[in-house]
């Protein structure tokens, strides 16, 4: 999927797929770049300090994410 990727860039989706020659729909194939390869996602473990503006922004907006993760 990498290969595709480089060679397709983000914009075109319905290539990677064929380019990688996997057995995956193209929502799949976003779906996994955007979890796994991209260089701004952080993963690991969350700070106390994280955790407690996820907790201060959850009572204010109850289950909005999408408006938290803009937040933070």
């Amino acid at each position: 999927m990498t290969k595709g990727k480089r060679k397709c860039g983000t914009k075109n989706w319905n290539r990677i797929p064929k380019i990688s020659e996997l057995n995956r729909n193209v929502k799949s194939c976003r779906l996994r770049c955007m979890d796994h390869f991209e260089p701004n996602l952080k993963k690991g473990m969350l700070s106390f300090e994280e955790i407690l503006k996820i907790i201060t922004l959850h009572k204010t907006l109850e289950n909005q994410w999408l408006k938290m993760a803009k937040q933070c």
